[in-house]
């Protein structure tokens, strides 16, 4: 009897230690800074004040440090934003983050790859939906080609981004989420490289001028519900000659777009 009690303390003490251990291993101890500015040059009125470490305006631009790197709905209803600068670090955006953000111009980001990273809970939680120009490094982003080490575009990542013209995506992209480039009305041309395999619902909902798709899997890959809807101008969708017929079969919605085509690899 005494060894098995001491058998149960036993086991018990070292799943309290587990338990620490792993406490420990989640603590996020990460400070994010945020930079933005305001037409009337004053800090913005949070909607929240979670996570939040400080909020000034120095000179020409708020500084918002908050701790973590979840985005909360900080600038919510606050018209009078004109831009906001995402860190590289923030890996999530909350729900209506940027909802009733009328005045917001412009938002700026300095790392690719970590934006098409970024998860935004819905459509409104991405400024680009307000701002409609995403800036990489201070330069517009017009010919966007998505980042070799990046196997899945995020769902609403490039929603409403009216400054992009074009868009190519590597072989090394799988996925391309759910209303991903939703009302990017000037984009024209779309290449999708080799590795794709699933295409999300609404991705290119409302590409107006879009005219002409490069899809180089073998295999069809999976689409969601209105993929291409209101792409009015949409004329070809080329893929590998030898898989047209497989194509047209799969994508039978886009069937009378798509055209085989001779990849130069």
């Amino acid at each position: 009897m005494k060894v098995a009690i001491k058998a149960f303390l036993l086991f018990t003490a070292l799943l309290a230690v587990a338990g620490c251990e792993d406490d420990s291993e989640t603590f996020d101890d990460t400070t994010s800074t945020i930079y933005y500015t305001t037409r009337d040059g004053k800090p913005i009125d949070v909607y929240t004040d979670r996570n939040v470490v400080s909020n000034n305006y120095n000179g020409t631009t708020g500084v918002l440090t908050i701790s973590g790197t979840h985005l909360f709905n900080y600038f919510r209803d606050n018209s009078r934003l004109e831009s906001v600068t995402i860190p590289d670090n923030i890996k999530s955006v909350e729900l209506d983050a940027f909802f009733g953000c009328i005045g917001l111009k412009a938002a700026y980001i300095s790392d690719l790859s970590a934006w098409c990273r970024l998860y935004f809970q819905d459509y409104s939680a991405n400024p680009t939906s307000y701002a409609k120009n995403l800036y990489l490094n201070g330069e517009e982003l017009k010919d966007l080609v998505i980042p070799e080490d990046i196997k899945e575009v995020q769902p609403y990542a490039f929603r409403n981004c009216l400054s992009l013209n074009s868009v190519v995506f590597p072989d090394s992209v799988t996925e391309i989420g759910f209303c991903a480039f939703y009302d990017c009305t000037r984009i024209d041309s779309v290449i999708i490289g080799s590795g794709i395999e699933d295409i999300g619902g609404w991705a290119f909902n409302n590409c107006k001028i879009l005219k002409t798709v490069y899809c180089k899997a073998m295999t069809p890959p999976e689409i969601g519900n209105n993929v291409f809807y209101r792409c009015n101008e949409l004329e070809y969708i080329y893929v590998p000659s030898d898989s047209e017929d497989l194509y047209k079969e799969e994508w039978r919605q886009y069937s009378k777009y798509v055209k085989g085509y001779i990849f130069n690899e």
